[in-house]
């Protein structure tokens, strides 16, 4: 599971792994791949980049939240699915340092 995979930063370790962004039939898609043989029992490490460090962890998941829908909307993903999204993905949230708008307005609150 991805979840286990860590930055190498700090690891005194290189990275064994490196993420390879695809467009398979019109759907991104983000695989894993290893840049080098990791033993059984190895921690898998990869670069997470320093966007990701320059940013809080609630500003980088809700920018990666965004640019997700921004991506599939960029690749023609019906306007129905994107809302659908908003509304499971977003749940409610609003930019950091942003007021939270009324309950019936969160859903469009995040139109990229």
């Amino acid at each position: 599971e991805v979840q286990y995979i860590n930055d190498a930063r700090g690891s005194g370790t290189e990275s064994n792994a490196e993420f390879c962004e695809v467009v398979l039939g019109g759907w991104p898609l983000l695989f894993i791949i290893t840049v080098r043989d990791i033993s059984l029992g190895s921690e898998i490490l990869i670069d997470y980049g320093n966007r990701y460090w320059d940013l809080d962890e609630a500003e980088s998941l809700h920018s990666v939240k965004k640019e997700v829908i921004r991506s599939l909307a960029n690749l023609g993903v019906s306007q129905e699915v994107l809302d659908t999204l908003r509304a499971h993905v977003m749940c409610g949230e609003v930019s950091p340092g942003e007021e939270s708008p009324d309950s019936d307005e969160q859903s469009r609150s995040f139109v990229p």
